[in-house]
């Protein structure tokens, strides 16, 4: 290989480093941003639980001070709410296991893609080095031929890994691309799924919780009120 074809040579390792380099750094770094905000999420539910939990709590202890026909409605709507927050926290943990273990194991992915980069750049260099040194010694020692031939099977042998090298790291790219895609899709996925199945479970309880509301007879409350004002009076 002569000066113009390891110039070219090199311009290409550069372009394949610059370009996998941009990719995952840009991966790198949006995936942080992603987790973060994944992880401000689980943590505003987690906020929101123990409020709901507060709800809960105060519902119940108004409930114990009720007649019995809204007793009764209270403490099943309560029931519902707390249901409901407790399919909040699984859901929270399924975030946390699905989502953001997934999207912080991008960190180590990304190391280990910049590892395999560098070991292509170490190659080329040394490839470089060994011609640059035949180079030379064609300048200085033109007649030794058995110096020439050893160093000519040793940049061919340079080369070779180089090439090798070179390829084994776009291999290495298209498999990290290719994850990474497969990764979003399940992580992503996996996102909407989660939700979902909580606001199926909240349509349902928050139903049956409304149905508990809606069958409260005002009458039957009533009737209990009076006899309770009666059995006042009497008692006085």
């Amino acid at each position: 290989m002569d000066s113009s074809q390891l110039v070219k040579s090199q311009l290409e390792t550069e372009r394949v480093v610059n370009f996998v380099s941009n990719r995952i750094e840009m991966v790198e770094s949006n995936f942080s941003t992603i987790c973060q905000d994944i992880a401000g999420i689980s943590r505003k539910h987690a906020r929101l639980r123990d409020k709901y939990d507060q709800f809960v709590k105060d519902l119940r202890q108004y409930a114990d001070r009720e007649h019995t026909p809204v007793r009764l409605a209270i403490n099943s709507y309560a029931e519902c709410v707390a249901g409901l927050e407790d399919y909040r926290q699984v859901m929270i943990d399924r975030m946390e296991a699905r989502i953001l273990l997934p999207l912080q194991a991008y960190s180590s992915n990304c190391k280990k893609a910049r590892n395999d980069l560098k070991g292509l750049q170490v190659v080329k260099e040394k490839e470089i080095a060994k011609q640059q040194t035949f180079d030379k010694i064609k300048v200085r020692e033109p007649a030794n031929r058995s110096k020439l031939a050893q160093y000519e099977s040793e940049i061919h042998k340079a080369r070779v890994e180089s090439e090798r090298v070179m390829k084994e790291t776009q291999d290495q790219a298209e498999m990290f691309e290719k994850k990474k895609v497969e990764d979003l899709k399940k992580i992503f996925g996996d996102f909407l799924q989660t939700h979902m199945a909580f606001h199926a479970k909240a349509l349902s309880l928050y139903t049956n919780a409304f149905q508990f509301l809606q069958s409260v007879d005002c009458e039957e409350q009533l009737s209990v009120f009076k006899q309770n004002i009666c059995n006042s009076n009497n008692t006085e």
